[in-house]
């Protein structure tokens, strides 16, 4: 049974979808692990709320056969103890609230993030933006982190594909990057389950 521990904090608006996408898949086990967020709740939700036009504060956690564990950071010996006596096989990004230390970086096989936006041309928080400015294609990038953001080996992109009529406002563009996004954790969780998993 292949295990994979999911990375999350206390403001996490995206994990009830992933969840959601994730839970139906066979012979993987997901445990979530939430890190209390502290600093600028109120700023990020503000962000968030702009990027997405609140479309992501609908929905309520529901685990069900999910495991969560709440952990004081991703990065703690006690964390990493964690995941070690669980046998954790790789580690997701949901939205972890700090930049991973080099230790839980090298754990087992690595972790997986989904950024949004096509790697290695379009790093950093605001590459979707870019892609849009430079009219080149929108899409999301499936990748294993290293110590430098989003420059890890590439496991998997997707380009979104849209009409113009799907598109009346930016948020339209955020919601349907991060809905493809939870498709794609889905797919990448099911290769990795099929021992189907490549590197670029």
């Amino acid at each position: 049974m292949l295990k994979i521990g999911i990375l999350s904090n206390n403001n996490d608006y995206l994990l009830p979808y992933l969840i959601k996408e994730v839970s139906i898949l066979k012979n993987i086990e997901f445990y979530v692990f939430i890190a209390v967020k502290k600093k600028n709740k109120i700023k990020d939700k503000k962000i968030f709320a702009e990027r997405t036009g609140n479309f992501f504060f609908k929905k309520k956690y529901k685990f069900n056969n999910i495991k969560k564990n709440k952990v004081k950071s991703h990065n703690s010996d006690e964390f990493l103890k964690i995941i070690n006596k669980l046998k954790i096989d790789f580690l997701y990004n949901s939205e972890t609230p700090n930049k991973i230390n080099s230790k839980i970086i090298k754990y087992k096989n690595g972790i997986i993030n989904i950024h949004p936006a096509i790697l290695p041309n379009y790093r950093g928080c605001t590459g979707l933006e870019w892609s849009l400015y430079n009219n080149e294609p929108i899409g999301i990038t499936a990748h294993l982190m290293n110590k430098k953001y989003d420059a890890g080996p590439i496991i998997k992109t997707l380009i979104i594909k849209f009409k113009k009529k799907d598109i009346k406002k930016y948020s339209d563009l955020r919601i349907k990057a991060y809905l493809n996004s939870f498709f794609l954790a889905k797919k990448i969780f099911e290769n990795i389950s099929n021992n189907k998993i490549k590197f670029i």
